[in-house]
């Protein structure tokens, strides 16, 4: 399951008591539980929207002009390995998740005279990449 099916499974659910609450009478208020439970489905749905997202990982050859100041900058390039990234991309130096047909792993994304990520330096071999989520802090969330 998803996020996006987890949070139409929640507001659903949301939307048949609201619903029934309307048509028996019952006020939210009324019974300081549901009100407690309503509260966390809201929360659910607020903490799904905000978790961090994979975000695909797309590539595209490079245009004659993009080969040719490649070529003029970069003597690694050849013909044949002439492409780039098309997507959002982490910051040089920054350490993310990644998810290849493998499984998901720890990687650091480097931008030198290219850009890859460290451990899979191949094209389509990372399938899609997140940030690391914020460090657990003492004391739950807030």
């Amino acid at each position: 399951m998803d996020n996006r099916e987890a949070i139409k499974i929640i507001r659903n659910e949301l939307n048949a008591q609201l619903h029934y609450q309307q048509i028996v009478k019952i006020r939210d208020y009324s019974d300081p539980r549901e009100y407690k439970r309503r509260l966390a489905h809201l929360h659910a749905v607020k903490a799904l929207n905000n978790k961090l997202q994979w975000i695909p990982v797309e590539t595209r050859d490079m245009t004659e002009e993009e080969k040719k100041e490649m070529f003029e900058t970069w003597e690694y390039c050849t013909e044949s390995d002439c492409w780039k990234y098309d997507c959002p991309l982490p910051e040089d130096g920054q350490e993310i998740l990644v998810s290849t047909k493998w499984g998901v792993s720890l990687d650091t994304f480097c931008v030198d005279e290219g850009c890859w990520f460290e451990n899979h330096p191949d094209r389509g071999e990372v399938l899609a990449w997140m940030p690391l989520p914020e460090p657990y802090k003492v004391g739950g969330v807030k």
